[in-house]
């Protein structure tokens, strides 16, 4: 069962969020980038898709670094 308090204070000030990095805004239909985690993959196209009016897809792919190393992760294609 979950116990609810009330004498625990909310934090108060601003909420933090991570700086936007990831091109969403600016990728033309056709373009794409990579991404190394699923959950940026899937809930960004989700919501960035509907924020901005536009479709964006995912495929999980294995591809290389800067120094030739493979790296798994996701490609991002903007759709529409």
């Amino acid at each position: 069962m979950v116990k609810i308090r009330n004498d625990i204070p909310a934090p108060i000030g601003e909420r933090k969020r991570r700086s936007p990095n990831l091109p969403w805004s600016s990728l033309e239909v056709g373009e794409s980038f990579f991404v190394r985690n699923r959950n940026t993959a899937a809930a960004g196209c989700l919501q960035h898709g509907a924020k901005l009016d536009r479709k964006f897809t995912y495929e999980a792919r294995s591809e290389t670094d800067d120094e030739g190393k493979p790296v798994n992760g996701y490609r991002i294609w903007r759709v529409e």
